[in-house]
């Protein structure tokens, strides 16, 4: 997507990028500004027992094959990935047909035999997501920290609930001194970057490996507000 980058004026997505907790693009004629939102939920299939506030947000790279005109975009080819994201096989074949509304062109590299052999949609098109009010469909994974006691878990410690002895234990009892610290870290020992939710992309990334349960699922995860 290099290729396409830097073009002025040019209105097409050309990254698209998530870390767990910002959702960034990066759009041709803007060069290398990134356009951040706080990254969504991930709607998908979980595990029994698992829902939604078991999950990471939406994190990782693998956006960048939707901005190429495959992933989300070409389910109209994999109708049988819905037994993991969720949905029905029509389901696949509409979201294929849907981002053609949104898109510049096609990708004559990758071809939907269920669409007579129409070419993925490719290019995302910034304006016509904003004019028309459709967001681009991304098959993404559901991650989720263990909660084993050795890691931190993605909560705020205010709870109460989920700590043992109050917000000025709550970081000694889930090993901050190990250097993993809670979302709003108010201890007098350890880190103190209070309110800073950094730590949790670095922490996610160095650790997708050691996920507990990682499963694709299919998300709409475009925060159009980033481009207003």
């Amino acid at each position: 997507m290099d290729a396409a980058a830097n073009v002025p004026f040019s209105s097409m997505v050309t990254v698209m990028a998530r870390n767990g907790v910002n959702f960034g693009i990066r759009i041709s004629g803007t060069g290398d500004r990134w356009f951040q939102a706080p990254a969504n939920a991930v709607e998908g299939l979980f595990f029994p027992g698992f829902g939604v506030d078991d999950a990471a947000a939406d994190l990782g790279d693998s956006a960048i094959t939707e901005t190429a005109g495959v992933g989300g975009f070409a389910m109209a080819s994999s109708p049988a990935i819905v037994k993991f994201v969720g949905g029905t096989p029509a389901d696949a074949t509409n979201n294929s047909r849907r981002m053609q509304a949104i898109t510049l062109g096609g990708n004559p590299a990758f071809t939907l035999p269920a669409l007579n052999f129409a070419p993925t949609a490719a290019g995302i098109d910034a304006r016509k997501v904003t004019d028309r009010g459709i967001l681009p469909v991304i098959n993404t994974g559901i991650a989720r920290p263990p909660l084993d006691g050795r890691y931190p878990r993605v909560i705020d410690p205010s709870a109460g609930a989920q700590t043992s002895g109050g917000r000025a234990n709550w970081c000694r009892d889930h090993h901050c001194a190990d250097g993993l610290f809670c979302r709003r870290c108010t201890c007098t020992g350890g880190d103190r970057r209070k309110g800073e939710p950094s730590w949790l992309s670095h922490w996610l990334s160095s650790r997708l490996a050691a996920m507990r349960s990682f499963r694709t699922s299919n998300a709409i995860v475009f925060p159009i507000n980033m481009l207003q």
